[in-house]
């Protein structure tokens, strides 16, 4: 078996935004993963990537696992944002998992912050950066309900959780 199949076997699918491919070296280590590249300006894109989720969830595929980000985007780490339905669309068992940093938090960059350089530098900078995975029980969609619903009782036991 060739060993990216080998790696890439282990490996959730993630949803990524398509500009991410053309990272130097970033972009090449993600081809790995085989992920889902999304255009948030493309409305096609959107459903096709809905489509794809759809496709990898209910067959057999060798990448078992699809990894969401259902907020979409990063945020100021003040409060969980509204997730996107995509993830939910297909109605089967989703495991969340939150991730929270114990450290600078120079992992969620915005645009209208620090510069990408300083980002970096501060990334850098620090001694350690410590990332704790929490996860929480699979949750199942419940009878007749509905991705909007699914996706708020999943994003509630979150914020619970990071109260």
């Amino acid at each position: 078996m060739p060993y990216h199949e080998m790696i890439s076997g282990s490996l959730a699918s993630p949803v990524v935004q398509d500009g991410i491919r053309d990272l130097p070296l970033v972009g090449a280590i993600l081809d790995i993963c085989n992920p889902i590249y999304l255009n948030r300006r493309n409305r096609k894109s959107r459903s096709d990537t809905v489509h794809e989720i759809n496709n990898r969830v209910n067959v057999e595929q060798p990448y078992p696992q699809v990894a969401i980000f259902p907020e979409g985007t990063c945020s100021n780490a003040q409060a969980l944002l509204t997730f996107k339905i995509g993830a939910f669309i297909p109605r089967v068992p989703v495991q969340p998992v939150c991730i929270s940093l114990n450290c600078w938090n120079t992992i969620s960059w915005a645009r209208f912050g620090p510069s990408l350089g300083w980002v970096v530098f501060f990334t850098l900078a620090q001694l350690r950066i410590q990332l704790s995975f929490n996860y929480l029980p699979v949750e199942s969609p419940l009878e007749n309900e509905d991705p909007f619903s699914f996706a708020e009782r999943v994003r509630a036991k979150l914020a619970k959780l990071l109260d």
